[in-house]
């Protein structure tokens, strides 16, 4: 079986959603963290990171209000330490709970460059547990240290982290068009797991 099966693609192609969707049908327990959109009237402003521990994700979006923990990126200011925080809880929670399946939605971005959080993903992901999950296109990137005036090193470190993705498993790219293919995968990404 292939341990790890990632999707990439332009943003806001349905790709979360999508894949919370069949998670959220299919009462697995999970651990890992995902990523929601902080929205405030209608804009993107920001992104907040949540571990994950059960069998529910939370909606893509979440409305902005200034009680929110866990902001990596808001109003153009980032914390790569809430992203390394965010991945050492899914650590502990792997560690503590039984969990079928690890989830990352979504990975390739401003932790590149952490390295508490590159040296904990390389481990989560030769573990030999099932991981599903989200990675920031190439081109997605390009366009996110364009807008934050980040160090080409992340283009680097992408590069990386797909080699480490796909030791063990597959990257697909997803469009709008091809959002059928990608429900198809993870529902036989599903059958192999039940195995």
């Amino acid at each position: 079986m292939t341990n790890n099966l990632f999707f990439q693609g332009a943003s806001q192609t349905g790709k979360s959603t999508c894949l919370r969707n069949i998670l959220n049908h299919n009462s697995i327990r999970m651990a890992g963290f995902t990523v929601q959109r902080v929205m405030n009237e209608g804009k993107i402003i920001g992104y907040q990171a949540l571990p994950i521990q059960g069998k529910m994700l939370p909606p893509v979006n979440i409305a902005y209000r200034p009680d929110l923990s866990g902001l990596f990126l808001l109003n153009g200011k980032k914390d790569a330490s809430v992203l390394e925080w965010a991945i050492a809880e899914a650590e502990k929670n792997l560690q503590n709970s039984p969990s079928e399946l690890l989830v990352f939605d979504e990975i390739g971005g401003l932790e590149l460059t952490a390295p508490l959080f590159m040296n904990s993903l390389r481990r989560i992901l030769s573990s030999g547990m099932p991981c599903i999950g989200i990675l920031k296109s190439k081109e997605n990137l390009i366009h996110t240290i364009t807008m934050l005036k980040l160090r080409n090193e992340y283009l680097s470190k992408h590069e990386e982290m797909v080699r480490l993705i796909q030791k063990n498993g597959t990257i697909q790219t997803v469009t709008s068009k091809s959002l059928p293919m990608m429900k198809q995968s993870i529902n036989q990404f599903f059958i192999q797991l039940k195995k």
